[in-house]
């Protein structure tokens, strides 16, 4: 970096610079977006762009054409034409004559008549320039401080002053780095002092490598990182996998929670609510657990790899974990149907859904009528209407869906007539849906705003709990993603 005032130090290409802000330094980069090469080979003439500017010796610069871009000068024609690359020029145009920029050289010139390569050439084919525009005119072979003194010339056409400012007044600059730590977000409250510059942090102390940043370094790569939901259980409507279970009664951890353990006296009054879930013939050998979904997914959780999903029942608190890998795999045949149970395959998703048993949001439901027409298809008053088409398809669900809606009553026209894991795919898909109410037997849904308050579903406060036919499963959404640095197994190169 280059002294250019007490407060400004800036790289040759002037793409980057270090400022004091009156309390710290800052490493600085022009907002300038950098130009898209050409697929084809425009190149940039940069000996001829000095020329123009009437740089030269100690005042050439290798890095003009950036600069001449930051500066505005790609609207010049003639500009343009000479940082082809830089400014994006035409393929066609850069690599034979370009009529247009011949045009406006001529008019700077105050030639007359003279609106193309062709009359250029006859003119003025001893000027850099005019060769650059027109590649069809013949070389002079002159160097270019005898150009300088001809009568038509394109030295110090632009102006310059023999100093790199002219080309980069009023550029917008963009901080990337501070010498000060800021605040969480690593940006610094807004300066309010007006202290003299600290020369003594400029330093790779404090300062990082603007030199380095956006260059590509062999052997690495920048990819986004998005980690995952672990423990994240994927549902099977209508489905078991049958005799691959965990044998709960033989495992510390689950024996507590077997329902021949949990309820020596069945379900007769006064046992424990999760004894709904007791069957006749459950024993001591059994490996049904009486418990909610929610305490299944922790217990096959805590079962690492041993337990690879669930059978839930659909209505009550019971469930079996199992344990072999057919069961994570929805086309074993050892899946089979079954009208009361749902399997629930362990997972990992970049969106959770989480369950609390028995408990509803009411009157806090997204308006079905206000979403887009995929989600409104599944309207169940719409779709299932008894007076309207019959819905045709595998994914109608008005059999088991419908019986009991109102048409008339509003909340009854949110409902979607969609089994669980349906409503979890639309669910996710949508930043306005905070989770959603899920009837424990039939294959229906109403979807929960995201609020605040007592609209806010996520709060308890805002959920009614008892037997009432649903279950509450509230949207965790996707853990943030990161940039990484990946480093090829050969090649790389370490800074």
């Amino acid at each position: 970096y280059e002294y250019y005032s007490n407060t400004d130090y800036r790289r040759q290409d002037l793409q980057w610079r270090i400022f004091w802000d009156g309390c710290s330094w800052a490493v600085q980069h022009t907002q300038v977006p950098p130009a898209v090469i050409p697929a084809a080979a425009c190149v940039d003439d940069v000996a001829t762009a000095n020329f123009m500017f009437c740089m030269s010796d100690t005042t050439y610069n290798a890095h003009i054409c950036p600069q001449i871009a930051a500066a505005g000068y790609c609207n010049n024609l003639v500009a343009k034409a000479v940082c082809a690359s830089t400014c994006s020029e035409v393929t066609s145009k850069c690599l034979g004559d370009n009529d247009e920029a011949a045009a406006a050289l001529a008019t700077y010139w105050e030639l007359t008549g003279v609106t193309d390569c062709a009359g250029l050439c006859a003119r003025g084919a001893h000027d850099p320039a005019v060769r650059s525009i027109c590649k069809s005119c013949a070389p002079q072979g002159r160097a270019l401080a005898e150009l300088g003194a001809q009568n038509l010339t394109t030295n110090a056409m632009f102006p310059s002053q023999h100093a790199v400012r002219q080309l980069t007044g009023g550029s917008e600059w963009q901080t990337f780095f501070y010498t000060s730590w800021g605040d969480e977000e690593g940006v610094p409250a807004a300066c309010t002092s007006d202290l003299a510059p600290d020369v003594a942090q400029l330093d790779d102390a404090s300062l990082c490598d603007a030199e380095m940043l956006g260059q590509r370094v062999s052997g690495l790569s920048l990819q986004e990182q998005c980690p995952m939901h672990s423990n994240v259980f994927t549902t099977y409507t209508g489905k078991y996998c049958e005799l691959q279970n965990i044998h709960a009664p033989q495992v510390p951890e689950l024996q507590p929670f077997t329902c021949f353990a949990l309820c020596p006296n069945g379900n007769e009054a006064g046992a424990a609510a999760e004894c709904l879930g007791y069957a006749a013939g459950d024993s001591a050998v059994s490996d049904s657990l009486c418990a909610t979904r929610e305490t299944c997914e922790e217990l096959c959780a805590a079962q690492g790899d041993a337990c690879v999903s669930i059978d839930m029942h659909k209505s009550k608190p019971r469930c079996f974990l199992n344990t072999d890998a057919s069961c994570a795999d929805s086309t074993s045949a050892r899946w089979v149907e079954h009208g009361l149970y749902s399997v629930l395959v362990k997972t990992e998703a970049r969106t959770n859904f989480l369950t609390t048993s028995d408990s509803n949001c009411p009157l806090n439901n997204l308006k079905v009528a206000d979403l887009e027409a995929s989600i409104r298809r599944h309207q169940c008053v719409t779709k299932c209407d008894p007076e309207g088409e019959e819905c045709v398809g595998d994914d109608c669900y008005c059999e088991e869906g419908y019986p009991g809606l109102d048409p008339t009553v509003e909340e009854d026209q949110d409902a979607l007539c969609i089994p669980r894991e349906m409503c979890e795919a639309i669910c996710a898909g949508l930043p306005s849906c905070s989770g959603f109410d899920m009837h424990i037997l039939r294959p229906r849904c109403y979807l929960n705003k995201v609020g605040t308050g007592a609209e806010d579903c996520t709060q308890e406060s805002s959920r009614v709990a008892g037997r009432n036919g649903f279950n509450y499963v509230q949207k965790v959404a996707p853990l943030q993603c990161v940039p990484s640095v990946v480093r090829q197994a050969d090649g790389a190169v370490d800074w």
